[in-house]
């Protein structure tokens, strides 16, 4: 028989002797605000014991709320306690505490979510359900985010057809409607697309982050005060800047107040470099050199050194490092900028020296060969380091789908002082995606996960830590990451960096040569119809357009991401190698062999 009554709280003690489950203060801070706020919702199971006291079945932790309570002088001594009374002996009642202990089924995380997204949608606010419950405010907007997720996703996570890490990626888009879209189609890619670094790096491409060059040159406060935001990721450490348009604008009026400032000095010109056209170059103290290589350390020049007719009859470019700091490159000789008016207007390096005020000596190539032997077209450094963020895209992506490599790279970059990997610290931070458990949690975590999961965590973690990054087009990839690119799995690489490779902005920015280039390369693999018509009489626009189209259809990729297995894909669906990738194929073979 058993009777509901209540006693007092210092009439209540808890054993050992009859207690089921360990001692433990997790989660005692938020069962103890809730206790507060809302009282004690289920009795305690208790039993007579001696001198009028009741000694606790089911309930320690809850008796373990209430003494911190009491603790804090929220709760008296002498308050009432609704208990439910069992005359048990020892060996009873611990059977009932084992009983409560293992038939009480626990809530699912998704349906705990579920609850607070349906506190919210009842009036209740944030600060009052973490008020409830003893929880942060951040805490209760992770809850409510979770809880709702677009349907199909919370069921997914539900089955366990999704991690819990990614789970947390998707609710970091508000909308439904692009959450659902996104799941739908990595779902179709396969279950190694669901990953919380592709679901993170899909839904934040379009971000810009708070540690940005722009923001790092306005200030964050100059940017706050004229009433833009900053957005807090929910899962991890990383900040956006909510109105781009106000921080370019803010960002623009440093770069113009820097210019104006320079020619109110007595030079000639002065220039944001973005601004100058693209296809033409300086001629400097160092020599010629595009306008996108302009390197920051050959930029220290002297302002004493120039004169007042000097800086009357050259300029300066304006440039921002990724620090954010202002930097300038002075004494630039250039043409006018009316020959490039037109974009399809060239401009002919020997004839700009020839015409130019001083005669600086030219670099010889460094080609090996022939003097006869045309030189290969070369991009800008700024369009290499574009083009090597969707190598690492691709490399990370396919990386993350093959343990046995990872676990090769990561013990490459252990034992290495260099390499694409980075074990101490995270890689590129355009696709970072560092979670903001502690390592305790993770490897306790860890601990239960059988060993194909966790190579395929092993893989994706790997994955993050890649950095592909070049700035030097000459050179371009390092022989590291060159090694690495070709034995990433063939397919699924070719596949991914033709997704990330960004055909049309690459021409666009591209020289003129680099489109006739790789337009008579896909004709000579048979990949796109003969070209009639003299390419070089054609515009630089339209010229663009037309590779940019071919590249796609046949999946054209410049040199730099090129695997060793790379072909082009014919009309007629084979595919075809090209020439002077014999070479990486005969070491392929060579490799295999």
């Amino acid at each position: 028989m058993s009777e509901t009554t209540s006693v007092p709280f210092s009439g209540l003690r808890a054993i050992d002797e009859i207690n089921a489950r360990a001692v433990t203060k997790e989660g005692l801070e938020e069962l103890a605000a809730s206790i507060a706020s809302r009282g004690l919702i289920q009795p305690l199971a208790v039993r007579p014991a001696d001198g009028g006291k009741y000694e606790i079945i089911d309930g320690r932790r809850r008796y373990m709320a209430i003494a911190r309570l009491v603790k804090d002088k929220t709760w008296r001594k002498d308050q009432n306690v609704p208990v439910l009374v069992r005359n048990e002996d020892d060996a009873d009642a611990l059977e009932s505490s084992l009983a409560a202990s293992t038939v009480r089924l626990p809530m699912h995380p998704v349906d705990q979510h579920e609850v607070f997204a349906r506190l919210a949608d009842q009036g209740r606010t944030v600060d009052e359900i973490a008020a409830s419950f003893g929880l942060a405010t951040r805490t209760v907007r992770q809850h409510m985010a979770l809880g709702k997720l677009a349907p199909e996703i919370r069921t997914a996570w539900k089955k366990g057809t999704i991690e819990t890490e990614t789970a947390q990626a998707f609710a970091e888009h508000a909308n439904h409607e692009v959450q659902a879209e996104l799941y739908a189609r990595l779902r179709k890619e396969g279950p190694y697309a669901l990953s919380t670094y592709r679901v993170r790096r899909e839904l934040t491409r379009e971000r810009q982050p708070a540690d940005c060059p722009e923001l790092t040159l306005v200030g964050e406060e100059a940017y706050l005060a004229a009433g833009g935001t900053i957005s807090e990721s929910l899962f991890a450490e990383d900040r956006y800047v909510d109105d781009i348009a106000l921080l370019n604008k803010l960002f623009r009026e440093l770069i113009t107040a820097e210019c104006v400032k320079l020619r109110s000095e007595g030079w000639a010109w002065a220039e944001y470099h973005e601004d100058l056209p693209r296809g033409g170059g300086h001629l400097g103290l160092d020599g010629w050199r595009s306008w996108d290589e302009i390197d920051e350390d050959r930029t220290q020049d002297d302002e004493a050194e120039f004169t007042a007719e000097e800086r009357a009859q050259s300029g300066v470019v304006v440039m921002v490092n990724y620090t954010g700091r202002i930097f300038h490159h002075r004494g630039i000789s250039r043409p006018d900028f009316a020959e490039w008016a037109d974009d399809d207007a060239q401009v002919d390096l020997e004839d700009a020296i020839s015409t130019a005020s001083a005669t600086v000596p030219i670099e010889e190539s460094k080609n090996e060969g022939s003097v006869d032997e045309e030189p290969s077209p070369q991009i800008s450094n700024a369009l290499a380091g574009s083009i090597s963020e969707a190598l690492t895209i691709a490399a990370a992506e396919t990386l993350a789908k093959d343990g046995f490599l990872a676990l090769r790279v990561a013990v490459a970059a252990l034992e290495a002082r260099s390499g694409p990997a980075r074990m101490h610290t995270s890689g590129w931070p355009g696709h970072r995606c560092q979670g903001a458990r502690t390592f305790g949690e993770v490897f306790k975590e860890l601990a239960d996960v059988g060993s194909g999961p966790l190579m395929s965590r092993f893989a994706h973690a790997v994955a993050g830590s890649l950095d592909c990054r070049f700035f030097n087009a000459a050179t371009g990839p390092d022989e590291a990451t060159v090694a690495l690119r070709d034995a990433l799995l063939p397919g699924l690489y070719c596949t991914a960096i033709r997704e990330q490779f960004n055909a049309a902005d690459y021409f666009k920015r591209a020289k003129k040569d680099i489109s006739i280039a790789a337009l008579e390369e896909m004709e000579e693999a048979g990949a796109i119809r003969s070209l009639s018509a003299d390419l070089s009489d054609a515009k630089k626009d339209e010229l663009a357009e037309l590779a940019a189209t071919s590249a796609k259809a046949c999946g054209w990729l410049p040199p730099e991401l090129r695997h060793q297995a790379y072909e082009l894909i014919l009309p007629d669906g084979a595919t075809q190698r090209l020439a002077g990738k014999d070479a990486a194929g005969e070491q392929a073979s060579e490799v295999a062999a």
